[in-house]
């Protein structure tokens, strides 16, 4: 297990959390009920990647999601697998999951 983000919002934790398990990647999230107890700078709630394999993919999810484009990229993020495709395909390359399923 690894952790993967920390925060005082547990609903932000449990959105992510939410978005990262639709993904198929399985999380965990720890310490809510300190920070919910203690509300402070040093106690946060932490959220864990359960496999350490799924880390670099969620790391990158992340990232996109506290750092959003200001302009939408020139392709879309399968739904089913997070694979990425180009704009003029409707079906995932990788699984063949329909865009707008």
């Amino acid at each position: 297990m690894k952790k993967i983000f920390l925060s005082q919002n547990s609903a932000e934790l449990g959105v992510l959390k939410s978005m990262l398990g639709c993904t198929g990647i399985p999380c965990l999230i720890r310490n809510d009920d300190v920070t919910q107890t203690i509300p402070s700078a040093s106690f946060g709630a932490e959220l864990w990647v359960m496999n350490d394999e799924d880390y670099p993919k969620a790391h990158v999810f992340c990232e996109r999601w506290q750092h959003p484009a200001t302009r939408p990229p020139p392709y879309w993020m399968c739904p089913k697998c997070g694979a990425g495709s180009e704009e003029q395909f409707n079906s995932c390359w990788k699984c063949g999951t329909n865009r707008y399923a």
